[in-house]
């Protein structure tokens, strides 16, 4: 079902980077909008980001700590995918109105590291064939912050070094660079 969804059609990823630019209207004239760890309201101001939500991916880290946002926002997506099984199974929502999946993972492409969620949700997608797959205001979590709405990390803290060395931002850099050619 998944496949037909996406097959042939229009598809925009955005991110949560901090931006000036007003790509809202842009954003909403695609088909299907999908954004990361989407949360209700996390992509405002709307001129910015758009008000259009297709789509959530879910990394583990939001599962474990934010259960409760995917479940109220659950009924106003039309999918949700999720990292694992796992995860999938800890939210607890049987329900007809949303679809739910286990994305399919890009780690034959990452030497001993393991990606992070921008590669996962372009690998995945991708693999669907959509027609136009364009992505906005991801700088790949290199900036010094996130948006409001994501987990961030103060530089000086051990939690930032376990997370790099885990995802390794050379090879994230790498597969983003041969996905761009």
């Amino acid at each position: 079902e998944f496949k037909n969804y996406i097959y042939g059609k229009k598809v925009a990823l955005v991110g949560p980077a901090n931006s000036d630019s007003h790509l809202g209207y842009e954003i909403d004239s695609f088909d299907i909008v999908i954004r990361p760890n989407f949360k209700e309201n996390s992509n405002k101001p709307f001129s910015v980001y758009g008000s259009k939500t297709n789509i959530s991916y879910y990394n583990s880290y939001r599962v474990a700590e934010k259960k409760g946002d995917i479940i109220n926002i659950h009924k106003k997506l039309d999918w949700i995918v999720f990292k694992s099984e796992k995860d999938m199974q800890k939210i607890g929502l049987i329900n007809d109105h949303n679809k739910f999946r286990v994305m399919k993972d890009p780690i034959n492409f990452f030497l001993f590291e393991d990606p992070m969620l921008p590669q996962r949700i372009i690998y995945d997608v991708v693999s669907f064939k959509p027609s136009y797959f364009k992505i906005f205001h991801f700088d790949l979590y290199n900036s010094k912050n996130y948006n409001e709405s994501y987990k961030s990390w103060h530089l000086d803290k051990k939690i930032i070094s376990n997370s790099l060395r885990s995802h390794g931002p050379m090879s994230c850099f790498i597969f983003m660079k041969n996905f761009h050619k």
